[in-house]
This record gives C-alpha cells, sequence and structure tokens, in this order.
C-alpha cells in the first residue's frame, strides 16, 4: 500500500513523464511537482530507479485489477 507521499510523487513523475519523456525524467521535477522536500522524495524512493520500479509496479496492479474485473467468458 502506497502513502499518499509515495502517490502525490509517483503522479508527479507520471505527468512529467507524460510531458517530457522518460529519458528527461529528473527527480527535482518529481518532488517540486509533488509539493514535497528533496529529504521527503528520497525517504520513499532512494532513486530514479527505485522511483520507476514503483511506477512499474503500481502500473501492473492496476492493470491487473482491472484483468480481473472483466469476465471473458
Amino acid at each position: 500500500m502506497l502513502t499518499g507521499k509515495e502517490t502525490a510523487l509517483l503522479n508527479a513523475a507520471t505527468d512529467l513523464i507524460k510531458e517530457h519523456g522518460m529519458i528527461a525524467l529528473n527527480m527535482s521535477d518529481v518532488h517540486k511537482k509533488a509539493g514535497y522536500s528533496r529529504a521527503a522524495q528520497y525517504q520513499s524512493f532512494s532513486d530514479k530507479n527505485s522511483l520507476l520500479a514503483a511506477l512499474c509496479m503500481s502500473c501492473l496492479l492496476y492493470t491487473s485489477d482491472a484483468a480481473d474485473d472483466m469476465q471473458c467468458v
């Protein structure tokens, strides 16, 4: 389960990726867009890779939940 802070950071990262692409994603931009300090961000995600991994997991869980709700028969 994600905290409110983690959700805000992941949402900010998602928005920035949509706007500028994944390669241009900058951790400084993420915490500023989410409204958190740099220290608060690094308490949740130690680096860009851990942030992206959490974002991927969140997308996979969402997709999995959506697939479970589908009735294919």
